[in-house]
């Protein structure tokens, strides 16, 4: 009886077809959910004190959750939801303005935390609620900054955005070597130039249109800003292969499903919390805070 034949070629071209219509869905899925809260998280952030403060709160709040979600599943012991309260405590005090009794409420959570869960689980979770939290109070200090403090994390936003923006896009147009594979197969070298790329633009176009923020950083000229846009980028896509390596040590794909076609809160804001901490800390050296 002779063999049948199997057109393996069109097999392919089939899975490589179904492939293309599942990404451009999940594309269009994200996009989808961007479009729908974009604009009252930008709202919120625009009205400042106390909606600013509430959507770091619920963001915060919510990625502890996440955190416990990774490190345990959903069998969270109580601990876990301690580390939420812990978080969420430190934010009201940072929306009064008390940095030093938000920074010591995290402190006193991430302590307790592994105290209680002894084992290796307690200490990644409550690292990372203390981790998570001081982002969280990175990004509240800066809007706190009067105007000049609306035009800092506009110009951190819009960043963090065009990092992730350039670097996807560059990263599918050019591919070639793989920047941390052994963490985040996807990311590629192409993708972080075309980040920096980005970001550096921004920087640019914050410092002949927004001066203050250049000002705030003490910073001379726009050149001088889109090289911080360049270092920005990097500490971006380092904040994300942070929050993948934290999820791959868990065998988790995702913080949650919070945001459909995203993810979790973590998966969204991971560069921006890790651009939040180093902003701030350089506007504090800068300002003598």
């Amino acid at each position: 009886m002779p063999t049948p034949f199997v057109n393996i070629s069109g097999a392919s071209d089939a899975t490589a077809r179904q492939s293309v219509r599942v990404e451009v869905s999940g594309l269009s899925l994200r996009i989808l959910s961007a479009g729908v809260l974009a604009p009252p998280v930008l709202l919120a952030i625009y009205a400042g004190s106390p909606f600013t403060d509430l959507l770091v709160l619920i963001a915060g709040v919510a990625m502890t959750w996440e955190a416990g979600n990774v490190v345990f599943g959903a069998s969270k012991p109580w601990q876990a939801v301690v580390a939420m309260a812990g978080t969420g405590a430190a934010v009201i005090c940072a929306g009064f303005y008390s940095y030093g009794l938000a920074l010591a409420v995290l402190a006193v959570t991430a302590a307790g935390v592994p105290a209680a869960i002894r084992t290796r689980s307690g200490l990644i979770l409550a690292g990372a609620a203390f981790y998570l939290g001081t982002g969280c109070l990175a990004f509240l200090w800066l809007r706190q900054l009067g105007e000049g403090g609306l035009l800092m994390v506009a110009w951190l936003i819009a960043s963090v955005w065009a990092t992730d923006i350039a670097a996807y896009f560059a990263g599918r147009a050019i591919g070639g070597p793989r920047l941390a594979p052994r963490i985040s197969p996807k990311k590629t070298w192409a993708g972080l130039l075309g980040g920096a790329a980005g970001a550096a633009a921004v920087g640019v176009g914050f410092a002949l249109g927004a001066p203050e923020v250049r000002m705030l950083m003490s910073l001379p000229g726009p050149l001088t800003m889109a090289a911080v846009g360049v270092a920005l980028a990097v500490v971006a896509q380092l904040g994300d292969l942070l929050a993948s390596a934290f999820k791959r040590y868990f065998d988790v794909k995702d913080a949650s499903h919070l945001i459909p076609g995203h993810g979790g809160v973590i998966d969204r804001a991971d560069g921006l919390l890790a651009a939040s901490l180093a902003v701030a800390f350089a506007t504090m050296l800068t300002k003598g805070a």
